[in-house]
């Protein structure tokens, strides 16, 4: 084990060495987080919003195997786990790493479960007797002591709904109560049920073949496909051939195992009868039920799942009901109905398994979605904000993320797409649900309307959803974020879904015009979108009819939604880029697929700094991230200035633009590719100024004059003779510059601003120096009242057999009692993902 570990320890001291690490050094001054953040873990809902505060981060996905990871996190050169690779980790690893004092590991029950996916193609697969019968063969204790490691990654259920992971719904008796009857009463482990249902579902056994045939005399075979590597592989096959083979079903069985790189093949095969492959994780089922329930099943379940009710219940709650309580309602009663159905085989709800290492680390923040891999806002090395921390994104089992992540659903790509690309709203870790949506770019005001005609469109019921972005966001490059983006986006990406099938206006799909952007006019061909679509952007605004940024105001935006479901507003809450990178490009292009495909990070053209951008990125090794300075959620406090009360504080400033971003250094191929021999360009020709504000206030106290040094540096001086002693002070450094850019051919000067915050303290000598105050964003919670309903899930449906065999018909299915469902509560975001995969539906 010693001679591992030193070999570990000498690939990832050559690997970080590889990548660099460039530190953020914008200022003198005092660079230390605040002292809020001297907490090894922050729990979720004190987490703080500012920062961040490390100078880079390192995501590897190199490794060949999860021992490599482990070895490496045990020497100290990784400092924190994803939490899909650490999952694969022997339970014996992970109580390891639980009794060491220098690690924290966050392993609470999370929002996805583990399950079966069975394909409804063929038959016996869609026979709901035949479901129940395969559920009842499932032992929950040889599933928490064989799978889930005696309960450590997760506990065994059979539920659509975690009672301990959504609190308010576990209030609500009636609902989980039905729920539990339908489970115990058809899906509970009973072999001897299982082989009733088997003949209910028109199967017959034949004791001479010792097997179970058709009507036809047929033996039955169900291809069962069961991922290596994944949660103990041999312990799935064992409790299948186990309890399979109580009731003489083992034979019919026909078990295959399949590498993940083969999964998505496997998938669109449809070859198979039951699939394991990852998780369904559950933190909005309103809104992601939909999209793949609702009416693009059966294309997004990729198992020919399609119920006409669950999918009338999700649209209605997703798309019509105008309250939460209404929409709570239809989604209590999709659940049930999913409960009934059967779609998948729930064995159990997984933990969230994240290991970190807590020596000189602090500010790792709790959350039931990700672990500690939710947000990195808060983390940091010591008692500097120019630390750096290494994550390992998984194995090479996994494959390495695209670069080209506009297109790649890989989910390391979309997570570290995520950490740069701005979104009008946000969610708090502690709960990541649309229902504790809080405004992040910009504000929002949501106002019915009725009866109205929008450029040509008829309102009869509707929604404006107003948007109200902030004055001093950026992106790397020092364009202003602005509403104009964010209508760009929308239209360019084509959200609201025009194509192929929703066309109001009788639109002309090959040839779009969707507004000025930098002077130019916009056409988009939707056609060629629909061919060549995006995986992470498209598609996901149903309603919306029109948008309109005012003239007078380009941080406002308006939407006019057709449409009033409550959803709306979390359906609305999407990526935003820049129009001066994305113009340059047609849609498709993004498609790899396409004839004249382009990747924008071999260009070095993505966008970021929110607060982080991507850096650097190697396709065999690993991806810097650094954070973004001028980022309009920097934390003063970071940077603070103790000086003497009535003296003068010289706070200095450099001033860069970004102009490249990814650097790239190997390519998946093994090119090797430089987008720009120096990614950050020194600004010499800013002018500007500086405000002072009391901290916790934007009204400035007094304007002072921002002076230029020398090459890229800017200083200001802050005299201190009129602030009150012992009192922190935010310097608000706005500083403008022009520059070159480059659209659509044509080189045009645009105006740039490079923003910067810091602080003073002037102190009295007599006065010992205060620590920094702690900074919290406690999130409002929501309540809603409950609603009652009646509802009874459908009966489930007559045999179909294969033509070639003999038709039968079994008995009805039993009844289930009236189900009256009342929930408070939580929406949840379904993300199907697999051990190499995250499939986004939104």
């Amino acid at each position: 084990m010693k001679s591992k570990s030193i070999y570990y320890k000498i690939l990832l001291i050559g690997i970080i060495v590889l990548l660099g690490g460039m530190v953020v050094s914008e200022a003198a001054g005092v660079l230390v987080p605040p002292s809020a953040l001297k907490q090894h873990v922050v729990p979720g809902i004190e987490y703080c919003k500012y920062g961040p505060y490390l100078g880079s981060m390192i995501f590897l996905w190199n490794y060949t195997n999860n021992d490599q990871i482990y070895e490496c996190f045990l020497s100290g050169n990784i400092q924190l786990i994803n939490a899909v690779p650490s999952s694969e980790f022997l339970s014996s690893c992970i109580l390891a790493l639980k009794e060491l004092s220098t690690v924290s590991v966050y392993d609470d029950v999370t929002y996805s479960f583990l399950f079966f996916q069975v394909n409804f193609k063929y038959y016996p697969e869609n026979n709901t007797y035949f479901r129940w019968a395969l559920s009842s063969l499932i032992n929950p204790e040889f599933v928490e002591s064989q799978i889930l490691c005696n309960g450590l990654k997760g506990v065994p259920s059979g539920l659509y709904i975690c009672p301990s992971v959504f609190p308010c719904l576990a209030s609500n008796s009636t609902l989980i109560s039905e729920l539990y009857n339908i489970y115990t009463t058809h899906e509970s482990y009973c072999p001897k049920r299982a082989c009733q249902y088997l003949k209910d579902a028109g199967l017959v056994y034949s004791s001479s073949l010792g097997e179970w045939t058709y009507p036809n005399g047929t033996p039955v075979s169900i291809p069962i496909y069961v991922q290596e590597d994944f949660y103990n592989c041999p312990a799935w096959i064992e409790m299948l051939k186990t309890d399979a083979c109580q009731i003489h079903f083992g034979k019919n069985l026909d078990i295959i195992t399949y590498p993940p790189s083969c999964l998505v093949t496997d998938l669109l095969s449809l070859k198979y009868g039951l699939i394991n492959f990852g998780y369904l994780s559950y933190t909005a089922l309103i809104d992601d039920d939909y999209h793949t329930l609702g009416p693009l099943a059966p294309s997004c379940s990729l198992n020919c799942y399609v119920n006409s009710t669950v999918n009338a219940q999700f649209t209605a709650a997703y798309v019509k009901d105008s309250n939460l309580s209404q929409a709570l309602v239809n989604l209590a009663n999709a659940l049930v109905d999913l409960q009934w159905d059967e779609p998948w085989i729930i064995l159990g709800w997984n933990t969230c398994i994240t290991p970190a290492i807590t020596n000189n680390y602090y500010g790792y923040v709790t959350s039931p979605d990700e672990g500690y891999t939710f947000t990195y806002t808060d983390i940091h090395e010591g008692n500097t904000i120019t630390g750096k921390i290494a994550e390992s994104m998984g194995t090479t089992g996994y494959e390495a993320p695209n670069f080209d992540i506009l297109y790649c659903n890989f989910f390391s790509s979309s997570e570290i797409w995520d950490l740069g690309v701005p979104t009008p709203l946000t969610v708090p870790p502690n709960d990541p649900t649309p229902l504790a949506l809080q405004p992040c770019t910009a504000t929002y005001n949501v106002v019915p309307i009725h009866n109205v005609t929008v450029e040509g469109h008829k309102i009869v019921n509707g929604e404006e959803i107003i948007y109200c972005f902030v004055h001093n966001a950026t992106y790397i490059n020092g364009r202003p974020l602005t509403a104009l983006d964010y209508n760009f986006s929308i239209w360019y990406f084509d959200m609201p879904g025009y194509c192929p099938s929703n066309n109001p206006l009788g639109l002309n799909l090959n040839h779009v015009y969707i507004g000025n952007y930098l002077s130019i006019p916009v056409y988009v061909n939707y056609t060629e979108i629909a061919s060549y679509p995006m995986k992470l952007i498209y598609g996901s605004m149903p309603g919306l009819v029109y948008s309109c940024v005012p003239a007078n105001n380009p941080y406002k935006l308006i939407l006019y939604f057709n449409a009033t479901g409550f959803c709306l507003l979390d359906a609305s809450d999407e990526y935003i880029v820049p129009p001066c990178l994305y113009l340059n490009y047609k849609p498709c292009q993004y498609n790899p697929s396409y004839p004249s495909h382009v990747c924008l990070a071999c260009n070095g053209e993505l966008p970021g700094g929110f607060p982080w951008y991507i850096y650097e990125w190697n396709y065999s090794i690993g991806a810097i991230v650094k954070p973004f300075v001028g980022n309009f959620r920097w934390n003063p406090l970071s940077c603070t200035y103790n000086v003497t009360a009535g003296s003068t504080a010289t706070v200095t400033t450099n001033i860069n633009q970004i102009i490249t971003s990814p650097y790239i250094v190997v390519t998946q191929t093994g090119k090797l590719i430089k987008t720009a021999p120096k990614p950050c360009c020194p600004i010499a020709n800013a002018t500007g100024y500086a405000e002072v504000w009391a901290y916790g206030s934007t009204k400035p106290i007094e304007k002072l004059t921002l002076t230029h040094v020398s090459g890229n540096q800017y200083e200001v001086s802050v005299p201190t003779s009129g602030l009150t002693p012992n009192t922190f002070y935010v310097v608000f450094i706005n500083a403008t510059y022009e520059a070159p850019v480059t659209v659509d051919g044509h080189v045009m000067m645009l105006p740039h601003y490079a923003y910067r915050w810091y602080a003073v303290y002037p102190y009295s000598p007599v006065t010992v120096k205060p620590t920094v105050s702690p900074i919290s964003n406690v999130t409002t919670i929501f309540k809603c009242g409950s609603k009652l309903t009646s509802y009874t899930p459908p009966t489930p449906p007559s045999v179909v057999v294969n033509s070639s065999l003999v038709t039968y018909t079994p008995p009805a299915a039993p009844s289930v009692s009236s189900a009256v469902i009342a929930m408070i509560g939580i929406t949840v975001i379904l993300a199907l993902v697999g051990v190499v995969i995250l499939i986004r539906f939104k």
